[in-house]
Parts: C-alpha cells; sequence; structure tokens
C-alpha cells in the first residue's frame, strides 16, 4: 500500500512520510500495544481514515486497525526493526522519513531525542 502514494502523486512530487516510532527492546507486546493504540488514535480522524482508505486499505481493516495497518503506519521495535520500516517506505517511493517520538514520548521533549539518539545509528544505514 505505501506504493500507492507514490503513485498517487507521481514522480514529479515530493513523497515526505511522517512516521511515528516506538522504540521498545525490553517488552515488544508493550511496544506493539503502543503502537496499536497510537495508529487508533490517527485513524480516529475521519480525514486521516479517509486519506488511508484511499491508499487502499478496506473499512474492516480500519475500523479494526488491523495489524497489517499498525505496521504501515507505526514503526516500533529494536532500531533494526524501525530502520527497516523506514527503509520500506523509502523503497516505496518515499524522498524523505521523518521520525516522530509517538504517544507520552512527545511530551517530553528530551525523552524523545534520548530515543531518537539511541536509533540513529541504525536510522543513518537508511538511505
Amino acid at each position: 500500500m505505501r506504493i500507492a502514494a507514490r503513485a498517487a502523486l507521481g514522480s514529479d512530487k515530493l513523497l515526505v512520510v511522517a512516521l511515528p516510532v516506538i522504540p521498545d527492546t525490553a517488552d515488544r507486546a508493550a511496544a506493539r500495544e503502543q503502537a496499536r493504540q497510537s495508529a487508533a488514535t490517527m485513524l480516529g480522524r475521519p480525514p486521516y481514515a479517509a486519506s488511508i482508505a484511499r491508499l487502499g486499505y478496506s473499512a474492516d481493516q480500519i475500523a479494526a486497525v488491523s495489524y497489517e495497518l499498525v505496521q504501515a503506519l507505526v514503526a516500533h521495535g529494536d532500531p533494526d526493526e524501525i530502520a527497516a520500516a523506514a527503509a520500506a517506505h523509502r523503497v516505496a517511493g518515499a524522498d524523505h522519513v521523518i521520525f516522530m517520538p509517538s504517544g507520552a514520548v512527545q511530551r517530553e521533549l528530551m525523552t524523545g531525542v534520548g530515543q531518537l539518539e539511541q536509533l540513529a545509528s541504525a536510522l543513518l544505514q537508511v538511505r
């Protein structure tokens, strides 16, 4: 579905993906649940849900906040998993990927900066 965004825009437009990130290597289940909650919050906004539907996701996937949809919308896990999510967006045609600490981290700037610093070496490999 990531390719659908590039196809919709065409090759002559800039495609920038804002990717919420939830780095967590200690508790994978908690990271997955936080990613699901983050995706559910985004999909709770009708204009956002409509744009995701235009990319080819079904109403059922959106309503259920499906696993596939969470995987596409929120990068979570260890640094290599987050880098792989970013790389998938680049391969699909994104010109840039912006990493956004998600959830409670957004309220704590230095926590978010610290998490991005921990991810930096893996993320710098994504070109």
